[in-house]
């Protein structure tokens, strides 16, 4: 029997007090069909995460950061070829790489945070796969850090096409350490949200980012190549591979952003438990 005040899906009207076999006195909508829709049976089942909030805004917090970082990083690029068309002004486009990948790296220290409130949420899951995960997670953020500061220094001290390529490849193996660890978060708290769960498009797999990460390091490296060797046909292809890499990596990113906060505005109003619902008729008693 219905113990709480559960709103008929079709017309609204208060279930409380009928049978869970029953059916909606207005309009007929069998109760059952009612209680699947509100309660989520599959979220209902998974185990409760200590700090579901804090788990929400620190996935969303590390979305908008990768995000950010990408676009910092791509800016110096983006403004050199901007000034080739005309379309930016010459101050604008002489936007030092080093300086914006220590930027990069200053926001990405922020996503340590961010982590660290993630990191909070899988005490009740299973304990060797989520912290495996948010081990792997927070090794290849830090790690990103680190390395993209010292290349921002290097990049500094030694300016030039071939520098700036080779130390924007360096880092891009800690990042999709860090892509990985987080793959294996989302599937794992991802599984608490219905629209995340069920979603058929605008579903980001973090497989798709990790293969545009590597895509585009695979062009940098030819263009680095086609630098040393004087080849400017495979420095041009090497470049074109690279942005359209990046470009993937950048709208995959933002799908990641819309994606984590669907879980998060499921983590923050979690449907209703069944056993708050629902208890048993006296004649089952």
């Amino acid at each position: 029997m219905i113990v709480a005040s559960v709103f008929c899906r079709s017309c609204g009207y208060d279930l409380r007090g009928l049978a869970t076999t029953g059916s909606c006195p207005e309009c007929g909508l069998e109760v059952r069909e009612t209680l699947t829709h509100l309660v989520d049976p599959a979220a209902s089942r998974l185990p409760k995460l200590n700090d579901p909030r804090g788990v929400g805004d620190g996935l969303l917090g590390l979305a908008v950061t990768a995000t950010l970082v990408t676009l910092v990083l791509v800016l110096p690029s983006a403004l050199r070829l901007l000034g080739a068309v005309g379309l930016a002004q010459s101050t604008a486009r002489h936007i030092d790489p080093g300086t914006a990948a220590l930027i990069a790296s200053g926001i990405s220290f922020v996503g340590l945070w961010w982590a660290r409130l993630v990191a909070r949420g899988p005490a009740e899951s299973p304990r060797t796969v989520a912290h495996r995960d948010l081990r792997r997670m927070f090794v290849g953020l830090g790690s990103w850090t680190l390395v993209l500061a010292a290349c921002g220094l290097g990049m500094l001290e030694k300016p030039g096409p071939l520098v700036e390529a080779a130390l924007v490849v360096l880092p891009m193996p800690f990042a999709i350490v860090g892509l990985l660890g987080l793959r294996g978060v989302l599937d794992l708290v991802g599984l608490r949200s219905r629209a995340y769960r069920t979603a058929r498009s605008g579903r980001q797999s973090v497989d798709g980012l990790v293969a545009a990460l590597a895509a585009g390091a695979i062009g940098l490296g030819l263009a680095v190549i086609g630098l040393r060797l004087d080849r400017g046909w495979l420095e041009t292809v090497g470049h074109a591979v690279a942005l359209a890499s990046i470009l993937l990596f950048l709208i995959g990113l933002l799908y990641l952003v819309v994606n984590c906060w669907w879980i998060r505005s499921s983590l923050r109003s979690p449907p209703p438990r069944l056993s708050d619902l629902v208890a048993p008729s006296a004649s089952t008693r």
